[in-house]
């Protein structure tokens, strides 16, 4: 049960983070949406990491970092695309690829 509700909890978060940060791609520059962004989803998952059970580790902290860099690149290219393009379109499609990735990369 809990599985589900972070699923919904996330899939709810990501959907009005897109929303709102190509909102904000339009009327700001696209660079300082991500950095008001990057460290406000960073907050929050510093605030639910000790109800997750997440440990530290130096390794896990390297591929976070590089983790972090390759989501704020891609974060720019999304908003940017959200702030010229119709948001109907480009928002379920970025969704679809985000998460057919995953599933191809295991089979």
């Amino acid at each position: 049960m809990i599985a589900l509700l972070l699923a919904l909890g996330s899939s709810l978060a990501h959907g009005c983070a897109d929303f709102l940060g190509g909102l904000g791609a339009r009327k700001a520059h696209v660079l300082r949406t991500v950095m008001v962004a990057a460290p406000a989803s960073l907050a929050v998952e510093l605030l639910l990491w000790p109800f997750l059970g997440a440990s530290f580790t130096w390794a896990s902290a390297g591929w976070g970092a590089a983790s972090g860099v390759a989501s704020a690149a891609a974060f720019a290219l999304l908003h940017r695309t959200l702030a010229i393009g119709p948001m109907n379109v480009l928002s379920p499609v970025t969704a679809l690829v985000s998460a057919a990735l995953p599933l191809l990369a295991l089979t």
